[in-house]
C-alpha cells in the first residue's frame, strides 16, 4: 500500500449554523478537535457559549485508507460573515493570500438557505485563483427541499450541489449514487 501525499488543501466554508462541523463529523471517520467531546448527546449541539464562537481558523484532517493507498487530506474551515462578505472577498483577493489560494484543491460550500450572495463571493475568489485551477467545487445543502432551481443557480456558479440527507441520509438518489 503506497501512501499519497498532497500539499492541497480543502476549504470548508459555510455562515454561522450552516453546519460545517455537522458536515464535518458526518463524513469524518476521525474524531473532529476537541469539539466532538463537548457536543450534548440530547440535542446533537454544542453548548450555547460555543454556539456564537466563530469556526473560522479551525482545521481538520481525514485520513483515507484504501486496500491501494493512504491520504490524509487537510481541511481549513472559514465561517462567511452575514454582514459583511464584501470584506470576507476583498481579503481572499488580496495579495496576502496568494498563498492560501495556491494550495487549495477544493471547496466546500455549506449551507441551510440559499447562498445567493455566498456563491457570487466564492466564484469571484475561483476566477482570482485563474482558469487552469484544477480544484473541485462542492455546495452542500443541510437543509431540505431546495431542488432543482437551487441547484442550477449552484452549477451556474461552478459548484456540483449535493443535498445533505435530505431525511434519506446514506439512502442512494435517482441516480444510483450515495447521499451524503
Amino acid at each position: 500500500m503506497s501512501t499519497i501525499t498532497n500539499s492541497r488543501r480543502i476549504l470548508l466554508v459555510g455562515s454561522k449554523s450552516s453546519g460545517k462541523l455537522t458536515f464535518l463529523k458526518c463524513t469524518s471517520p476521525s474524531p473532529i478537535f476537541i469539539l466532538t467531546s463537548l457536543i450534548n448527546p440530547s440535542t446533537n449541539r454544542l453548548p450555547s457559549p460555543l454556539l456564537s464562537t466563530s469556526h473560522a481558523g479551525l482545521s481538520h484532517e481525514i485520513t483515507i485508507k484504501t486496500q491501494y493507498y493512504t491520504s490524509t487530506i487537510p481541511i481549513w474551515i472559514d465561517e462567511l460573515p452575514s454582514e459583511d462578505l464584501e470584506e470576507w472577498t476583498t481579503q481572499y483577493l488580496s495579495p496576502a493570500a496568494a498563498e492560501v489560494l495556491e494550495v487549495l484543491g477544493g471547496i466546500i460550500l455549506t449551507f441551510r438557505n440559499p447562498p445567493h450572495e455566498e456563491l457570487a463571493a466564492l466564484k469571484r475568489v475561483v476566477e482570482k485563483m485563474g482558469r487552469n485551477w484544477d480544484g473541485v467545487l462542492l455546495a452542500v445543502s443541510m437543509g431540505t427541499g431546495m431542488g432543482e432551481e437551487m441547484e442550477e443557480r449552484c452549477f451556474g456558479f461552478g459548484f456540483e450541489m449535493v443535498e445533505f440527507g435530505g431525511g434519506k441520509r446514506g439512502g442512494r438518489n435517482e441516480l444510483r449514487s450515495w447521499r451524503l
